[in-house]
C-alpha cells in the first residue's frame, strides 16, 4: 500500500469483515498519512548548547588564570592574617590612626620620663607589634604609664611588668617592653 486511499481496501482485506467506525477510520487515516519525525533534530539542537557550555568553560578557565596571586617579598614566606574581629574588636593596643613615630614622651607614674625620639619611637614600636591581648585580669595594676604624642594626644595606661591595661580595661602583655625598659635604665 503507497497510497492513504487505498487503505480502506487493504483494512477490509486483512480485517476479514471487522468493522471500524468512521472515527476509528479517519484516526488510522490520519496516522498514516502523516511523516514521522526524524531523529535527526536532537544532535542538531544540542550543538549549540555544547558549543555555549564549552564556551563558558573556556571563559572561566582564562578569566581563572589571569588573576594574579599574592606575591611574597621572600619565596616560601608564608602570609597569614587573622579573619574577623577579636571579642572587642581591637587587636591592638593603640588605635589604627597611632604611629610609633609621633611619639614624643613616655612616663612612668613619678619617675623621670624618656623623651629621646629614637628611645620613644623604639619603645612604641615594641608595643604596637609585641603587645598581646591576654585574658589574665588578677588585681589592679598600681602604676601608670603614660604615652604623649606630636599632635597632642595622651595614651594612658595602667601597669606592672608583664601586663599593660588601657582605660577599655582590655588588658595586654609584652615583656619585650619592660625588657626594652630596663635596657634603657641601665
Amino acid at each position: 500500500m503507497s497510497r492513504p486511499e487505498d487503505l480502506r481496501q487493504a483494512a477490509e482485506n486483512m480485517l476479514y469483515g471487522l468493522k471500524a467506525d468512521d472515527t476509528l477510520k479517519y484516526r488510522i487515516i490520519q496516522k498514516a498519512s502523516v511523516q514521522p519525525k526524524s531523529q535527526m533534530h536532537l544532535p542538531l539542537r544540542a550543538a549549540p548548547v555544547l558549543f555555549t557550555v564549552l564556551t563558558v568553560f573556556l571563559i572561566a578557565v582564562i578569566g581563572l588564570n589571569s588573576i594574579q596571586s599574592v606575591s611574597s617579598a621572600v619565596p616560601g614566606e608564608i602570609k597569614a592574617f587573622a579573619a574577623g574581629k577579636t571579642e572587642s574588636g581591637m587587636d591592638s593596643l593603640f588605635p589604627a590612626e597611632f604611629r610609633p613615630d609621633s611619639v614624643i614622651s613616655i612616663r612612668f607614674d613619678q619617675s623621670f620620663p624618656i623623651q629621646d625620639a629614637g628611645q620613644c619611637t623604639a619603645l612604641a614600636s615594641v608595643l604596637c607589634q609585641q603587645a598581646v591581648r591576654t585574658s589574665e585580669s588578677d588585681g589592679v595594676l598600681p602604676l601608670k604609664l603614660i604615652i604623649s604624642t606630636s599632635d597632642g594626644k595622651e595614651y594612658c595606661f595602667g601597669m606592672q611588668a608583664p601586663y599593660l591595661e588601657g582605660d577599655d580595661g582590655i588588658r595586654w602583655s609584652c615583656p619585650a617592653f619592660f625588657d626594652e625598659i630596663e635596657n634603657i635604665i641601665k
